[in-house]
């Protein structure tokens, strides 16, 4: 696989001055332009590796000030009682990665992490082992999104699958690249979560604010979007948030998808058959409490992503307050994976992007890196997050 250059003189960026700060005006503008014009997908993938990598710039850590754990700001001190899951270890990817984006695990001690490279030049996935050591690196042609490994009785079996911004490729162990799943033609795409069941492969679109199924040989076969889909009764689905760079998506014991809507925030199922199962969408949004430990999810965008265990409970993740809920199979919030606190990074930045009165990261876009993005769910419920902002991979273990 060889990768792909960007152009830093492209007509989308060539009159800005790509600085660090300036990442986030390159991210509003690219975007802004990309909903208004139709590029061809070589060209809205290469424009993504370019804005993530100024973007990741802004958030390397300064070498003479390290980000290191006993340096996170204090939280809440929550009941023993609360805190359902604690941190075993974790290990550092700050060597290889300045913007982390996809994390996906075979076993305990194997672990694949893709994303950017700490020069900004390079998107790769890595293979650590459980103590942070590198396996295996294969570099890739764009910013990998998300990861998927099938697991027994899932399509694409002993396949790994990579999500960028407008397809997925099918890679082998080995890292060759089997087969392509394009984006519906016509329509431009930001591809951000995959799962798979025995017949098809899903696929969030936050885009286009859609959901699309594809068979074995990548053939689209359904689509869950606004109005068109509908419940048992007839009822068009009311649709997803639009303009959210989060969406969301995870299959139950059921093979039943749930998607993460974030601008609503919800968690909204559908069946085998794409049917939207009305009755029971559950969570809201409304909480202003980091304390809230209800179903009401912080912000006006959260959470921004799912995962379940096997006996069916289900994981969520929240940014801004960076808390990792556990709910029972019924819905109803048991326990938090550590403390809010363990995911904040120091003040770092001198220049007002962290705010030390609210402990929390002060930016102007919503659709930045977040300290905990991704979580990967063992058969021995162990959980994997992929911590963005200080750039490690942390192992928690149910207590």
């Amino acid at each position: 696989m060889t990768n792909q250059n960007t152009d830093p003189q492209n007509k989308l960026t060539e009159d800005i001055e790509p600085t660090r700060k300036d990442s986030f005006k390159i991210l509003k503008k690219i975007l802004q332009k990309h909903k208004q014009h139709s590029y061809t997908p070589l060209i809205i993938v290469i424009l993504s590796s370019l804005v993530f990598g100024f973007l990741a710039l802004y958030f390397i850590p300064n070498k003479e000030k390290p980000m290191q754990a006993d340096q996170r700001i204090a939280r809440q001190s929550f009941p023993d009682n609360l805190i359902g899951f604690f941190p075993e270890t974790s290990f550092s990817i700050s060597d290889d990665f300045s913007l982390p984006m996809a994390l996906a695990a075979f076993s305990e001690n194997e672990i694949l992490v893709g994303g950017l490279n700490v020069q900004g030049n390079q998107c790769r996935i890595i293979l650590y082992s459980k103590d942070g050591k590198k396996q295996k690196e294969t570099p890739l042609p764009a910013i990998p999104t998300d990861l998927l490994i099938p697991k027994e009785g899932e399509l694409f079996l002993g396949n790994l699958l990579i999500a960028f911004s407008n397809n997925i490729g099918v890679y082998d162990r080995e890292g060759n690249l089997l087969k392509t799943i394009s984006a519906p033609k016509k329509e431009d795409a930001f591809f951000t979560s995959l799962a798979a069941d025995g017949e098809h492969l899903w696929v969030a679109d936050a885009l286009q604010s859609k959901i699309y199924r594809f068979d074995l040989h990548g053939q689209l076969n359904l689509t869950i979007e606004k109005e068109k889909t509908l419940d048992a009764e007839k009822k068009p689905f009311p649709g997803f948030g639009a303009n959210n760079f989060y969406l969301g998506i995870s299959l139950d014991s059921q093979k039943n998808l749930w998607v993460a809507d974030a601008k609503n925030g919800r968690l909204v199922p559908f069946d085998k058959s794409g049917q939207w199962l009305s009755s029971q969408i559950w969570g809201t949004h409304g909480s202003s409490s980091e304390n809230d430990l209800s179903d009401q999810f912080f912000g006006d965008n959260n959470p921004i992503s799912l995962a379940f265990f096997q006996d069916g409970r289900v994981l969520t993740i929240e940014k801004d307050v960076n808390r990792v809920k556990i709910f029972t199979p019924e819905h109803t919030f048991q326990s938090l994976a550590a403390s809010p606190g363990f995911f904040y990074a120091p003040s770092y930045q001198s220049d007002g992007w962290f705010s030390e009165e609210k402990n929390k990261w002060n930016l102007d876009h919503e659709n930045l890196p977040v300290p905990v993005l991704k979580a990967s769910i063992l058969s021995n419920n162990k959980v994997i997050l992929l911590d963005q902002i200080n750039l490690k991979v942390h192992f928690f273990t149910e207590k």
